[in-house]
């Protein structure tokens, strides 16, 4: 498979993605309030910076309150106190993605044969995710929280092409789903499909199995794939006792130590069920033959 190269350009499609990049109002600013106390500071970013971009702010705080959270705590005691340590970093993977995210679309484009337009957004936020596939405008979007991407060290070009290229594939199963009229899921089972499902459209599109969630995590892949079975059966535990699977997925959460799990379990669950399907069938398969096939598989790994 020949994969994205970032050296070249891939000029098949006439529509370019439209980047929002609010990078440049965050720097002026951060610039006034940056010897401020970290609670004016939060009200400034929300007043002053964040509020230039109304749908992006409420999409945030909406967050927060849908998981029972309050935001201003999390960004007083996760965020604000490390910005002046990652400021320097938000520039490079700003540049960086400025840089790398026409190529990943254009390449995606001619991969899977985008039709719709994409919006990226380029944003400092409070901690909803280095790269999170939603709506902006009323059009697909990936939005990038350069605050996310500054702690976990993602700001080189390769890493932040592979992020782009997963939640790019977050975009491609909605939009299948959508065009035959069949419905998202919710729920524990759901979310291991649909992430695995978008490492399988990051390694499809880079041409190589990148995992970029290893990246500052030393043998990571090495003790996943050690621990495959282990891994299976804690998350079949948790689903069929209605627990929660956090520790699986976000980044301030962990197994044993290692973060985003779930992804590394998802991926072979779709790998195994690419030896009967294409990647097209898989991601239109109907919701109830996803939880089958998955507790069938989740449930013969951790036997292994």
């Amino acid at each position: 498979m020949e994969g994205l190269n970032l050296s070249r350009t891939y000029n098949n499609k006439n529509t370019k993605p439209l980047i929002i990049d609010t990078y440049p109002s965050f720097i002026e600013f951060w610039d006034r309030v940056k010897d401020l106390p970290i609670d004016t500071q939060i009200e400034a970013w929300h007043n002053e910076y964040m509020s230039q971009w109304p749908e992006l702010l409420e999409k945030q705080i909406t967050e927060y309150k849908n998981d029972g959270l309050d935001w201003k705590v999390i960004a007083k005691e996760r965020i604000f106190p490390l910005i002046p340590e990652y400021v320097d970093k938000f520039k490079r993977a700003r540049d960086n993605l400025l840089e790398v995210a026409s190529y990943v679309y254009e390449y995606a484009s001619k991969v899977f044969d985008i039709d719709f337009e994409v919006v990226f957004v380029i944003y400092v936020g409070i901690g909803l995710g280095a790269g999170w596939a939603t709506t902006y405008d009323s059009k697909p979007a990936c939005l990038f929280g350069l605050e996310n991407i500054a702690e976990l060290n993602w700001s080189d070009k390769e890493t932040l092409a592979a992020l782009a290229a997963h939640e790019l594939g977050h975009l491609i199963h909605i939009k299948w789903r959508e065009s035959l009229g069949l419905s998202r899921g919710s729920g524990s089972l759901w979310n291991l499909y649909e992430e695995g499902l978008a490492m399988r459209f990051e390694h499809i599109i880079m041409g190589r199995e990148t995992w970029h969630e290893q990246k500052g995590q030393n043998e990571w892949l090495e003790w996943c794939n050690k621990n495959k079975s282990g891994l299976a059966s804690e998350f079949l535990k948790r689903v069929d006792n209605d627990e929660t699977v956090k520790d699986f997925f976000g980044t301030w959460y962990n197994i044993q130590g290692y973060t985003q799990c779930g992804y590394f379990i998802g991926h072979e669950l779709i790998k195994e069920m690419e030896q009967d399907y294409s990647i097209k069938e898989i991601s239109v398969l109907p919701l109830h033959e996803i939880e089958r096939l998955l507790r069938k598989m989740l449930s013969k790994l951790a036997q292994c």
